[in-house]
């Protein structure tokens, strides 16, 4: 399961489901991947692409549009009894970004960890 509907994200979508194929957290248009197609679900760390807004330097939100997202879930582990993965990023590898396990949405807590 990909956490829980909880704190900042207990108006979101996906959490608490397998493999969801769309998650959003509740926020803005930035806080939605759908379109999810995952690999490897139930090891350590699982990947998916999907569709995500993506945002460039020094844009606002409104001049976002839709691109390729990685989509990475990990920390599988308990969260109030039950085995989830209790983080989940994503990220545009076709804009030079990259997967860092330190800034991550905690959907165990429902809160951000790391720069956002």
């Amino acid at each position: 399961m990909l956490g829980r509907l909880s704190g900042a994200f207990s108006h979101g979508t996906g959490f608490g489901s397998a493999e969801p194929p769309k998650i959003f957290n509740g926020g803005d248009p930035t806080g939605l991947v759908s379109k999810i197609q995952w690999s490897g679900w139930g090891g350590q760390r699982v990947t998916g692409t999907g569709l995500a807004e993506y945002i460039g330097p020094g844009q606002s939100v409104a001049t976002g549009r839709q691109a390729r997202a990685t989509v990475v879930a990990f920390h599988l582990g308990r969260c109030h009894g039950t085995l989830m993965y209790k983080a989940v990023e994503w990220f545009f590898p076709q804009h030079g970004q990259s997967f860092s396990p330190v800034n991550y949405e905690n959907v165990c807590a429902g809160t951000f960890h790391g720069t956002h």
